[in-house]
């Protein structure tokens, strides 16, 4: 098990929502000043806002922008057409392996889908 203040947060939301975007934005931030290590996955259409094709995402860009571990996830990526190469630098490209791993090393999992 993880570290007692690791956080996993699976995301599957648009981008586009702003207000669940933003109310998520805002609980992310929260646990950072609590502290807490914080990993995203990005899955089913929330993978859209990794590609560094997709512009005025402004949610993206804060959470690139705060000290956490942001992940996608390259079979929802492949699913919408979007390639590995075109997601953003900072942001991490999983396999369902690697998804399986952050399940076991994290101590919470809260799920956004």
């Amino acid at each position: 098990m993880g570290e007692d203040n690791s956080i996993l947060y699976l995301f599957g939301l648009s981008m586009q929502d702003k207000g669940k975007g933003n109310h998520f934005l805002n609980l992310i931030k929260n646990n950072v000043k609590q502290k807490a290590v914080i990993n995203i996955i990005l899955l089913h259409d929330a993978v859209i806002g990794s590609s560094s094709k997709v512009k005025n995402n402004e949610i993206i860009e804060e959470l690139l922008n705060i000290p956490l571990h942001l992940h996608t996830v390259i079979p929802d990526l492949k699913a919408r057409g979007i390639k590995v190469e075109d997601v953003h630098p900072k942001i991490d490209p999983i396999e369902y392996e690697e998804l399986v791993e952050l399940f076991i090393s994290n101590s919470r999992i809260v799920s956004w889908l």
